[in-house]
């Protein structure tokens, strides 16, 4: 029933929140040292925190605590420090629900403190940032986003079916069920992964495009996801990743403007931005 499901996300929440308090709880630092205990790298001049310190609604970022070189390496994910799909064979032309992917993340959520990626899924607990994704909204905000982007012109506004993650790509093509902490899986993954990879803490980098966007990031061959400076950073400048037009984004460049971001992952970005009609 909706009751036991949610009395077993209540649970879940209760028994991380035993080994990680809310109250006065530095995550980002926690993430951060999990990170580098499992292998990983978190340049120590960098900061985990939010946007503005005094404002603990304010979104969180990653920030340079010192000068950064360009081209200087600022984080390191091992694949065993990466929530994947596990070798499955999702298909490709679909990158931002990979089914894998969700059941792994689903697995880890269940097993909460017991995770081997526990400070990672209290994180994203703490963080409910998939709720601004359209898929998320009530039934009645639905159906008014969909009557604003059709109803008004002979083509249909982008982007195309905002509100469609659940219904379309987690029941119809994952097969998934209506369990809401599934459904949240599902949703956290549209929003957080690239190209099907849940990347702890570089996932807390937020996006700009333009003169502000100040990383790269790449996978290597051996499977480890790396993060470079694009240009010189200052301290207490934030670091910036692209969700469309970076090195490795492929169809995205061409597929990925301004509405689609916010399909994905519930936010219009700042300027510059772009409409692909």
């Amino acid at each position: 029933s909706v009751g036991r499901r949610l009395l077993s996300l209540s649970a879940l929440s209760s028994a991380l929140v035993g080994v990680f308090p809310l109250d006065g709880t530095d995550r980002g630092r926690i993430l951060a040292e999990w990170l580098r205990s499992k292998g990983g790298y978190v340049h120590p001049g960098l900061e985990i925190r939010r946007s503005d310190p005094a404002d603990p609604a304010s979104a969180p970022g990653i920030f340079a605590r010192e000068r950064l070189d360009e081209n200087e390496e600022i984080l390191l994910i091992p694949p065993g420090c990466q929530i994947s799909d596990e070798g499955g064979d999702d298909d490709e032309s679909d990158p931002d629900m990979v089914c894998g992917t969700v059941f792994h993340l689903i697995r880890e959520m269940r097993l909460g403190a017991a995770s081997d990626f526990a400070p990672y899924v209290d994180y994203l607990l703490a963080e409910p940032q998939w709720t601004r994704l359209p898929s998320a909204w009530s039934e009645e905000g639905k159906r008014l986003l969909n009557g604003i982007l059709r109803n008004h012109t002979e083509t249909a506004i982008p982007p195309v079916d905002p509100t469609a993650w659940i219904d379309h790509e987690w029941r119809t093509i994952c097969k998934g069920g209506d369990d809401p902490f599934e459904e949240q899986a599902a949703l956290v993954v549209v929003q957080r992964s690239l190209d099907g990879l849940l990347l702890p803490v570089f996932d807390t980098m937020r996006h700009r495009n333009g003169r502000r966007l100040n990383t790269e990031g790449r996978l290597s061959d051996e499977g480890t996801f790396r993060v470079q400076t694009s240009r010189e950073v200052g301290p207490g400048e934030e670091l910036y990743t692209t969700y469309n037009l970076c090195q490795d984004c492929g169809h995205r460049i061409e597929s990925t403007g301004t509405p689609e971001l916010f399909r994905e992952h519930g936010f219009v970005e700042p300027y510059p931005r772009r409409w692909i009609f």
